[in-house]
């Protein structure tokens, strides 16, 4: 007699998606959840949920310019970043690094974009930040995956 093993979901999780570039945020929500979103509301948040290796997470759009105070409230902040705005960006990526649990930085490369033309040292970003770096294309389920993967694990640490 065969019997099977039942798998126990993993407890939820909240994340958040952050950043200066509105249009990056709305495509990684709507790659997420499946759910397609034109504009940010003027007050709340966008809410909405997907499931990756049995656990299922709740993900909120903060609109663009919100205070690094309201990533206190995740358990994960992906900080989508634009790569050729570097400079403008840092300070406030280093603001949500100080005050979120965990971060993930998302460098979203343009469409056509080539990681070579792009003079971004990662670990050394990524060791600044105290953040799982990802540097891949937003348009493609490759990237979404690996950042996908980098939540994961950045969830298994301890804080």
């Amino acid at each position: 007699m065969l019997f099977l093993k039942l798998h126990k979901n993993k407890p939820p999780c909240t994340v958040a998606i952050a950043g200066q570039c509105a249009a990056a945020q709305i495509n990684l929500f709507a790659e997420l959840t499946g759910s397609f979103i034109c504009e940010f509301r003027r007050f709340g948040l966008i809410k909405g949920m997907y499931y990756y290796k049995y656990r299922e997470y709740f993900v909120s759009c903060l609109s663009p310019g919100s205070p690094a105070e309201e990533a206190e409230d995740f358990d994960c902040v992906i900080y989508v970043m634009n790569p050729y705005r570097l400079e403008s960006e840092l300070v406030n990526a280093l603001r949500y690094s100080r005050k979120a649990r965990r971060l993930v930085l998302f460098l979203c490369a343009p469409r056509g974009g080539a990681k070579a033309t792009v003079p971004v040292n990662i670990k050394l970003l990524s060791g600044a930040l105290r953040a799982r770096a990802v540097f891949e294309t937003r348009f493609g389920s490759r990237g979404v995956n690996r950042l996908l993967d980098a939540v994961e694990s950045t969830l298994k640490q301890e804080i």
